[in-house]
This record gives C-alpha cells, structure tokens and sequence, in this order.
C-alpha cells in the first residue's frame, strides 16, 4: 500500500504545474506527520508493544531453510510444476502433511512452481514493459501502468502477488498498455479526451 502511494505520488509529480511548492508542501507534511508518529509511538502501548513483538519475530527463516533444502537442481531450474510441493515439517500447527506448496515469498513461489525459467520469462516480460511504459510514452496511462508493474515486481519479494487477483490481472493489463505502441503514442491531451 505504502509503495502504490508513492507511486501515485510519483505520477502526480510528472503531470503537476507547480512541482517546487507540491515538492516542498509535501516535505512539510511528511515532517510534521513523522513528528506527530513519534509521539503516539510507545512500545510499552498494547497495539504498538504487539506490533513490534511481531516484527522482530522471524517466522520466514526455518520456511526457507526447508524450501532451499528440499530443492534439488533440476527443481531450482524446472520447478516442481503447478501441483508441487516441499518438505516443511512444523511450521504451522494445523498443518496435515509435512509438504506445503505455498512458500510465502512471490519470487521463490514462481520457483516452486515453474523453476528460474519461469521467473526469468517473467522478467524478460515485465521489465522491458516498464521501460517502454516510463521512457518511451506520452501519457501518465503508460507511465501508471509502468509504475503498477515496477511495484509489483518490488512487492514479489514480501508477497505473493502471482496468484488469480484483481491486482495480478491488472499486472498483465498494465503489461499490454505498455507494450502497445499505439497507447503509448497517444498525447495526454487526447488521452484526456477519451476518458
């Protein structure tokens, strides 16, 4: 969320008149805001003590321990397919098999399933898309759609986001904006016209 709100904010950058005082406006509210969080910040506090407690406790490290151990080299490079699944005794408590194939993290779950070839096919998609979206566009459709792409490939790392969603399907439309050379090409004064 945080990620998405920087890049909203990004794009409204590129298309502002006044950038110098938006720029300097926004430094002033994200000091005061940062300010104003410090003071309801104590971890004494049960909301925040819970929070803190959570976020320095590792829950990932034995789950990737039993993933990178189970991995043979023919796995790392094929996957294991879309039902594949990996040794991972006593992460959770409810568990029925030893064998989970969810692994919480974006990029090592594309592994699990489809190897390194998958992920380097995703990646030999999405970054030029981006490229192209940012750099090579007229209008802030492409340059969001480029943003939308980028973040989700930042956010692969903490999440699973390669899964049948409403934010993965508009991955794969951003992907088609950006590589339409016919949207791009659209100046932003007629892109406002059709929308």
């Amino acid at each position: 969320m945080n990620l998405l709100l920087a890049g909203s904010y990004i794009l409204y950058l590129f298309t502002a008149k006044s950038k110098f005082l938006i720029l300097y406006l926004s430094l002033l509210i994200i000091f005061i805001g940062a300010i104003y969080a410090t003071s309801l910040y104590k971890p004494e506090k049960s909301v925040f003590g819970f929070v803190i407690e959570r976020g320095q406790e590792d829950t990932r490290e034995n789950v990737e321990f039993y993933f990178n151990a189970d991995m043979k080299t023919k796995d790392w490079i094929m996957g294991r397919g879309i039902n594949g699944a990996y040794y991972c005794p006593g992460v959770e408590e409810t568990q029925i098999t030893n064998y989970r194939d969810v692994i919480e993290t974006g990029y090592l779950q594309i592994i699990l399933k489809g190897g390194i070839i998958s992920l380097g096919l995703l990646l030999l998609i999405t970054i030029p898309a981006v490229i192209k979206g940012l750099f090579y566009s007229k209008n802030i459709l492409s340059k969001g759609a480029a943003i939308w792409i980028l973040l989700a490939l930042l956010s692969s790392y903490p999440t699973i986001i390669h899964s049948f969603t409403l934010r993965y399907l508009l991955v794969w439309v951003s992907i088609g904006i950006c590589y339409s050379k016919h949207i791009r090409a659209i100046p932003e004064n007629k892109m406002k016209e059709y929308f």
